[in-house]
């Protein structure tokens, strides 16, 4: 590989010098080109007057007057070349045919694929010129000869000079090999072009059915992307040699300009393809890999816009998209050189020679080397090297993969009789089934756990030996098979002399090249001891988690049950389900009264009265069950007998709910260290007691200790909310209505002496005490409405609001409005957070904003509602609102209970506007 790294230098050096040196080595520039017989063609280049047309619009009339005439430069290479652009070229050039048979001379345009080619010939008499117009987006027809090549019949009177103008624009590079011939020699060479032509596409063709062969018959990624690219190299060399128009498509001329493009970009599409997969870079080089996959990308849109955009465009972008890939191909097979693949020595060889030639084309394109026969076909030879060199690299790796795998193949035979030596010795049975269950093999250990010899065996399926069961869990598994899991699993098969046997199944799924399944692998292991024993426990276990689940549904059921008698009845009938009781009781102390709060079953319960101990029964029993653990009866009267208190309770529930034969357990019910309660289960005889049941029924009178517990807090809490109520009711009454009443009180006492002295000054305190009156009602009526909670739900907001104004307006100095549209009933749960939120701004414009101007705005239709709150007050900045006050977030949360749209608008020294919309929709006004 390093020797080829300084001839690559030295290639590139001196395909730079040779532009350079092909502009200085300019030849004398002759007026005329003199035609004689003894010469078959004559090159142009050196002869060629030319001028440029950046704007493409320059008539034959134009470049021929004094203007443009004079601006015409010779050209001092014999192939003139000015790489990409869009500018039109005239070219002028003068014959003197001193030949006295040859007329009709051929000029030929040596760049098949130039798009406008117009020539102008002169007229007899200086007339002026006759035109024609042709070229690869022109019809055929425009054509003086149907060949891949442009070219124009002159006519030259013998013993004439002639002067000519072609007009040249293409939108690719401009390249401009000009030729003239005589007819014979045109044929002569022409025949000789259509040979190489054909056998640089014989040999393409026949690579390329070769290779298609070779794909079907080896299926080989690799060979589907070489395909493609040979397919695609074919189509782009014919399109760009003209023969695509001439003989294939030539009413689809105006095709051509975006059929060359896409077949380019395709065919290095597929070059890069071909390469990832042939070098393998995926696993080689991952990295390299996702640069390939980009630069593909890349080339899949390109070829998109190639139906779309301009072609001049598209092959801008296609050179240093070409160069991009070939050279980070080069890099990629370089380094997997240098890494010892032995496959890429050949492919790396055909890539470095088509690299060179796609080199060397490009500069002659850009100017930077000069255009001749070996420069313009050197890609050919590129391309030829490339798929030549590659089917053989395409060989060779085949042929390293089949030396693989033969010697694979012998390792396998070496791993296989290894691996039945232990398969056979293993204590493990395995098995090798196909996609329907059935044997193929078994090894010694698997027939001797099922009783069978393996000739009974294979050839038979699985469902064979199991019952209906088993079968569906084997279907089952035999589907998760077929989607690639392998997951363990247990199943039972019938032994031979029908014997259960119970198997561990490790199985591993097996498949075809094209993913289809074919069988599986299955190691079985022999776990029925393990099972049988494991069927004993799972029993206890069931019970377990019976009890447990039990436990589970209970507190769900204390959580949504109301009434501490439908909790403790709930507890007792979730007892019933794990416990086989005959009866139970809940026997609870209340103010000194033990009384049966809950028995199961409910009838057995007679009237009876509640059951008094005294302070030194409680006492004794308390000091009996000071221990907290359950107790039978029997232990529990034997151990205390001298405690009259234990027979005086039994002989109370005998009477009351029990029988005296049974046997009972007292499990006692303790609240903070407190025996409030027993908790009595009662069964036959004193045996059906086991340390369980036992055990259970102390939980579920925990149970019931928690619930009694919860019921005293809850009971607790409503108290001190009642309290609080009234507290905050009480402070109420003692701000608004006691101050107001108190008020109205001193008006009522002044009023009749002033009344005398000054009529008018006590008309006014009766105004005054009449308005107070009518505030402190409003007040009340605010209060009583709250108090019943019920009635702000029956009420519409417009009678809410009034209310709430008419009480607020005794309280402030600042004008009070209330406008009401429309006052239709809000749903129940809708009405009371609006009428607090309301409530809230109310009193923080009266309380906190020293406004002069309260207004407050509101339309009901029933469905829509919105309400407006605004004053004149001192305002605030939202945002900056101190922790601790909490008045505006408990607005915000009550909207949000009811998905109104709550909207604060505020600012110091303007005011505050509070705007509440239900349902939340839309945006809101500017007035809010």
């Amino acid at each position: 590989m390093k020797r080829f790294i300084p001839i690559l230098f030295v290639i590139l050096l001196a395909t730079l010098i040779t532009p350079a040196l092909a502009q200085t080595s300019s030849q004398q520039v002759g007026e005329s080109i003199v035609l004689t017989g003894g010469q078959g063609n004559y090159p142009l280049g050196l002869d060629l007057q030319i001028l440029e047309d950046p704007t493409g619009k320059l008539t034959i009339q134009d470049i021929t007057s004094d203007q443009y005439s004079s601006q015409f430069r010779p050209s001092n290479v014999s192939v003139p070349n000015y790489g990409f652009t869009q500018s039109a070229y005239w070219v002028s050039f003068t014959l003197d045919n001193q030949t006295q048979q040859i007329t009709d001379w051929l000029l030929e345009v040596g760049f098949a694929n130039m798009h406008y080619v117009d020539l102008y010939s002169p007229l007899p008499d200086d007339m002026g010129f006759s035109g024609k117009q042709t070229g690869v987006l022109r019809p055929v027809a425009s054509r003086d000869l149907v060949y891949p090549l442009i070219i124009f019949k002159l006519p030259v009177p013998s013993q004439s000079v002639e002067t000519f103008y072609l007009r040249f624009q293409n939108g690719g590079s401009m390249t401009l090999p000009l030729t003239l011939w005589a007819p014979s020699a045109f044929i002569n060479q022409s025949t000789m072009k259509q040979v190489l032509d054909g056998i640089f596409y014989g040999i393409l063709i026949g690579l390329l059915f070769y290779n298609l062969f070779l794909l079907f018959t080896l299926r080989e990624g690799s060979y589907a992307f070489f395909v493609i690219l040979l397919a695609s190299l074919i189509i782009e060399e014919a399109t760009y040699d003209g023969y695509l128009e001439i003989y294939i498509i030539p009413n689809l001329y105006f095709l051509i300009d975006h059929i060359y493009p896409l077949t380019f970009f395709l065919l290095f599409t597929f070059m890069i393809s071909f390469a990832d997969s042939f070098l393998q870079l995926k696993h080689r080089l991952p990295k390299f890999h996702w640069v390939d996959l980009g630069i593909i990308s890349v080339g899949i849109v390109c070829m998109i816009l190639s139906l779309l955009i301009d072609y001049h465009v598209m092959a801008l972008l296609g050179v240093p998209w070409a160069i991009a890939s070939l050279i980070v191909v080069a890099i990629a097979g370089i380094i997997s050189w240098l890494r010892g693949f032995r496959p890429v020595r050949l492919f790396m060889i055909a890539w470095l020679g088509l690299l060179l030639s796609m080199v060397w084309v490009l500069l002659v394109r850009l100017q930077f080397a000069s255009s001749n026969v070996i420069s313009e076909n050197a890609y050919r030879i590129g391309y030829l090297w490339m798929a030549i060199c590659w089917s053989i690299a395409l060989a060779d790796r085949i042929n390293l993969l089949k030396v693989e795998k033969e010697n694979a193949f012998n390792e396998s035979q070496a791993t296989e009789s290894r691996y039945r030596q232990l398969v056979e010795t293993m204590n493990d049975g395995l098995a090798v089934t196909d996609q329907e269950a059935r044997y193929t093999y078994v090894n010694q250990r698997m027939c001797t756990m099922l009783g069978y010899q393996a000739e009974e065996l294979i050839g038979h399926k699985a469902f064979e030996f199991m019952d209906k069961v088993n079968e569906v869990i084997l279907t089952e598994q035999l589907q998760a098979r077929r989607s690639g899991a392998s997951s363990a699993y247990e199943l039972k098969m019938l032994r031979k002399d029908g014997s259960d046997l119970y198997l561990s199944i490790s199985p591993m799924p097996l498949f075809e090249n094209d993913h289809r399944y074919k069988g599986s692998v299955v190691v079985a292991t022999d776990i029925t001891e393990r099972v049988l024993s494991g069927h004993l426990l799972e029993q206890r276990v069931n019970d377990r988690t019976k009890k447990l689940s039990t436990l589970l549904e209970l507190s769900h059921e204390l959580s949504t049950s109301k009434g501490l008698d439908n909790q403790l009845h709930e507890i007792l009938k979730r007892l019933k389900t794990v416990v086989d009781f005959n009866y139970a009781v809940i026997v609870l102390a209340e103010r000194g009264f033990w009384k049966i709060k809950v028995c199961s079953p409910a009838t057995i319960i007679r009237e009876s009265d509640d059951l008094v101990l005294s302070v030194e029964e409680e006492l004794a029993l308390t000091t009996a069950l000071k221990s907290g653990k359950p107790v039978i009866t029997n232990a529990l009267t034997s151990m205390v007998a001298e405690l009259s208190v234990v027979n005086k309770i039994y002989t109370w529930l005998e009477q009351s709910c029990t029988q005296g034969s049974l046997s009972s357990s007292w499990i006692p019910i303790v609240l903070k260290e407190n025996l409030i309660g027993l908790f009595i289960v009662g069964c036959a005889s004193e045996s059906d007691f086991t340390d369980e049941s036992i055990s259970i029924a102390s939980t579920f009178a925990n149970q019931a200790a928690i619930v009694i517990e919860n019921d005293q807090l809850f009971t607790k809490a409503q108290a001190s909310a009642a309290a609080d109520e009234r507290n905050r009711l009480a402070q109420e009454l003692h701000d608004s209505v006691t101050q107001t009443l108190f008020t109205a009180s001193i008006l009522a006492q002044a009023t009749p002496r002033i009344w005398k002295r000054d009529v008018s000054l006590a008309q006014q305190n009766m105004e005054k005490l009449n308005t107070l009156l009518r505030g402190a009602l409003a007040e009340m009526r605010s209060l009583f409405i709250e108090l019943r909670s019920g009635e702000l739900q029956n009420q519409t907001l417009g009678k809410l609001l009034t209310m709430l104004v008419e009480a607020g307006r005794t309280r402030t100095l600042a004008t009070i409005t209330l406008t009401i549209n429309r006052d239709h009933f809000l749903p129940g749960k809708v009405i009371t957070p609006i009428y607090r939120i309301a409530q809230e701004a109310l009193n923080n414009a009266i309380n906190h904003s020293n406004a002069s101007q309260i207004e407050i705005n509101m339309d009901s239709s029933g469905e829509l509602l919105e309400l407006h709150i605004q004053d004149d007050g001192c305002g605030f900045i939202p945002e900056e609102i101190p922790a601790g006050h909490l008045g505006l977030n408990i607005m915000q949360e009550r909207a949000a209970q009811i998905q109104a749209g709550l909207h604060i608008q505020s600012e110091p020294g303007i005011g505050t506007v509070i705007a509440i919309r239900w349902p939340e929709k839309g945006e809101y006004s500017e007035n809010e």
